[in-house]
């Protein structure tokens, strides 16, 4: 997806997504604020990184090693 195809609510509705998927249902609020709050802070910190490269060759590619490195990371849990 290009960054000017993100719509305001993009982020809130991957949380929720998130949230549905990941967090048990029976999670306290403490719990989910700081799920919510990990879940913010990791899509701040790519987004901050993209950010960096105004470059859209080399932007492609950062994207595209990010996708790669979350792919991995999903594999070494399990999800």
């Amino acid at each position: 997806m290009a960054l000017d195809a993100v719509r305001p609510d993009d982020v809130a509705k991957a949380w929720a997504s998130y949230r549905e998927r990941v967090v048990p249902a029976e999670a306290g609020a403490i719990q989910v604020q700081e799920c919510q709050r990990a879940f913010y802070a990791g899509a701040q910190a790519i987004f901050w990184l993209i950010e960096q490269e105004p470059d859209t060759t080399q932007g492609s590619q950062q994207v595209a090693e990010f996708a790669a490195e979350l792919a991995a990371f999903a594999r070494q849990v399990g999800a």
